[in-house]
């Protein structure tokens, strides 16, 4: 068998390339869902929290930092609270959204648990604020 002479070869080359610049490409990402994503959090990932009043919680979470949750009923929030549990009020995702509300369930050093629907603003950065490192 005889080898191809050069300018088979760069014939080939010239159209290897050509196809590989007709290949399709991925989409750019969208950068406004990054970023919304980026504000969102999983309830798994509360770190700490911290009740100011009656109706207002910071949490802070370990990938997007701290967030208020804000009940529009007094006593939702008590600061006996031991413990905290943050879930989804409506829907099955696990991502919480500013603008979403959720559902909080405190647990008291009495083991009387207390829920409220709160809804979620930020991620905030004032840390004087929230208590939390900014």
């Amino acid at each position: 068998m005889k080898a191809p002479t050069t300018p088979a070869v760069l014939t080939l080359m010239v159209l290897a390339l050509a196809g590989a610049a007709c290949a399709p490409v991925d989409e750019p990402m969208d950068l406004a869902a990054t970023d919304a994503a980026a504000r969102c959090f999983r309830a798994d990932e509360v770190d700490n929290f911290r009740i100011t009043d009656e109706r207002l919680i910071y949490i802070h979470t370990r990938r997007s930092g701290a967030f208020r949750l804000d009940s529009s009923v007094a006593n939702c929030a008590d600061r006996a609270a031991t413990a905290i549990e943050v879930e989804p009020y409506v829907g099955a995702s696990h991502r919480l959204c500013p603008g979403e509300q959720a559902r909080v369930r405190l647990t008291t050093s009495s083991n009387i648990p207390r829920s409220c629907i709160v809804r979620i603003e930020g991620p905030i950065t004032d840390s004087a604020i929230s208590g939390f490192p900014g």
